[in-house]
This record gives C-alpha cells, sequence and structure tokens, in this order.
C-alpha cells in the first residue's frame, strides 16, 4: 500500500546541536531534535530528527520521522518517514514506512519499506531504549564544545 508523502512537514524542534559542537556518545531524546554538529554514536528518540546541512553523523538514527540533510553513516529506522534532501546523503540502510527521496541526494544502501503493524513494533522498541527520566529531554553522553 502507497501512501501521499509530503515533505513540507513543520516541525517544532526543542533541541538543537549547534555545528561547533561535537559529541561521542549516544543520544536519547523524546523530543523533536535538530542536529548541525558532529555526532559519532547512536541517536535514538520518540520525536523527529532533523540532521542540518553541515552535519554529520557517525553512527545509526532510530526516530519518528528523520529528516537527512547533511551526512549519516549508519542506518536509519523510522516508525513513520525518512526524508533524504537534495543535500542528504547516507551511507546505510533505510527502514521506514514512507520515503521520501528529493534529487540530488545520495543514498548508499538497502531500504525496506515496512507496514503499519511493523512500524508500530518499531514505535515500542524505541520507546523500550529510552532511558527512564522525569525530564523531557535526556541527552546521556560525553559532549565537548569546540570550535
Amino acid at each position: 500500500m502507497w501512501k501521499k508523502l509530503s515533505s513540507d512537514k513543520k516541525i517544532k524542534i526543542d533541541t538543537i546541536i549547534a555545528s561547533s559542537t561535537h559529541i561521542e556518545g549516544n543520544l536519547f531524546t523524546d523530543s523533536p531534535m535538530k542536529v548541525d554538529g558532529h555526532i559519532k554514536g547512536n541517536i535514538t528518540s520518540t520525536a523527529d530528527i532533523i540532521i542540518g546541512e553541515d552535519a554529520v553523523i557517525t553512527g545509526d538514527i532510530t526516530a519518528k520521522d528523520i529528516i537527512i540533510n547533511g551526512v549519516v553513516n549508519g542506518n536509519a529506522v523510522s516508525c513513520e518517514t525518512v526524508t533524504l534532501t537534495e543535500n542528504g546523503k547516507i551511507n546505510g540502510d533505510i527502514k521506514t514506512t514512507g520515503l521520501i527521496v528529493d534529487n540530488g541526494c545520495q543514498f548508499r544502501g538497502n531500504c525496506t519499506i515496512i507496514d503499519e503493524v511493523e512500524a508500530a513494533d518499531t514505535s515500542l522498541r524505541i520507546e523500550g531504549q529510552m532511558p527512564k527520566s522525569e525530564l523531557g529531554t535526556e541527552l546521556t553522553t560525553d559532549a565537548t564544545n569546540s570550535e
């Protein structure tokens, strides 16, 4: 079953990782996040993740919706949609219910389109990976800011 997807989705961003920030470690969040910096580690979110044009991610991304404007060297798993913009590059496999690919993007890997039942299972697995916290966003990592 195919459904019409739109790359014009508006996302309210709660957390921004600046382009001058370099992080080594895994990130967990339950709020929408935009990454403009460099991350060496996995990103897990129950919300949307935007990889900015200057971002370089070396690790897997698991989230509700994933928009890739920068470089991802790892796999992307989404229980909704993965969007590769014209500047987006991914070297890894994609698993999602919907894929939006803009002209000019680079994708080296395999894509598996999952059904809604498997997407619900993926969503539950994402929630199961999240650390328990009283805070809205949990970043569990060693973070350093470099110029």
